[in-house]
């Protein structure tokens, strides 16, 4: 019988999904709903379903196994035991085992991003892509910067200070929405579209530093097996629970409470246990420093 995924939630976590996926897909036909069927366009054997046909169940769901899991409330990620993608793998598969995540490219966007990329450089600088926001960051109100009630963008004098230390030897490229703002001395790539994601999928494999924030970016180049120097500075998600080996992981204070889906819980309990947890300054920064040396 075919197989339905349903993938809830955000980016950052559908990505660390996908090598799961798409193991599963390389033994049989899968059918996802997800609102980033644009990871899964080049992956064999993976149909992405219109969640917004009304009429989904009658025609497609009734004649399938419908799957939804919830890593974020299984005993394993909530105690930061596992990785989610292990937890993702256990509860889909019953295989208690760690896949690492995996988005296919194109050819034809592999080559415009050397193209691009390889323009770029005749500067003579490398390529930096920072992301310094997660999605309920990067806003401001009468011109001043909002607090990140996630509490895991970088606030807006940090970035700066990474950016006033790298500009003269990198291009750097926020990675931001339309809607984030951005910052002096630097290029954007704004992803608005498909057409964007496909096109960033492949420049991440060819980017020299990528700095992060606790939100998709290093879960992304994981995915895309980039070779650049990753740095992930962590908030009020857990580095054990998803973040990887491969990359360089700053903390600035311990985590207190890894915050469940659906269960009960009290979330001002978890704000009062993480605020300023992403307060990072001079001291994250010579570590980035040490890093890139």
């Amino acid at each position: 019988m075919e197989k339905i995924i349903n993938i809830n939630g955000g980016l950052g976590r559908a990505i660390s999904f996908s090598g799961v996926i798409n193991k599963l897909a390389e033994k049989e036909k899968i059918s996802l709903m997800t609102s980033y069927d644009f990871l899964f366009q080049f992956s064999p054997n993976i149909t992405c379903i219109d969640t917004n046909f009304k009429n989904n169940f009658e025609e497609k769901i009734i004649n399938c196994e419908y799957i939804e899991v919830e890593p974020y409330n299984d005993f394993d990620y909530y105690n930061e035991n596992e990785h989610i993608s292990k937890v993702f793998n256990k509860l889909i598969t019953g295989e208690n085992k760690f896949v690492k995540p995996k988005i296919y490219t194109h050819k034809m966007y592999e080559e415009k991003a050397n193209q691009w990329l390889s323009e770029e450089k005749k500067n003579g600088k490398k390529i930096m892509f920072i992301q310094p926001f997660a999605e309920t960051g990067g806003n401001k109100v009468n011109g001043k910067e909002s607090e990140d009630v996630s509490f895991r963008s970088l606030k807006e004098d940090f970035v700066k200070s990474i950016i006033e230390e790298y500009k003269k030897d990198y291009n750097i490229y926020i990675v931001r929405d339309g809607k984030q703002f951005g910052f002096d001395g630097t290029k954007n790539f704004i992803l608005n579209g498909e057409e964007d994601y496909f096109m960033f999928y492949s420049a991440c494999q060819l980017i020299d530093v990528a700095i992060c924030c606790d939100s998709f970016l290093h879960h992304l180049l994981e995915a895309v097996d980039t070779k650049a120097k990753v740095i992930t500075l962590w908030g009020a998600t857990s580095e054990k629970a998803q973040g990887y080996s491969s990359q360089l992981n700053i903390r600035k204070k311990e985590l207190k409470f890894v915050e469940p889906l659906r269960l009960p819980h009290n979330h001002l309990f978890y704000v009062a246990k993480n605020y300023g947890i992403n307060d990072f300054d001079k001291v994250e920064l010579e570590q980035i420093k040490k890093e890139l040396k």
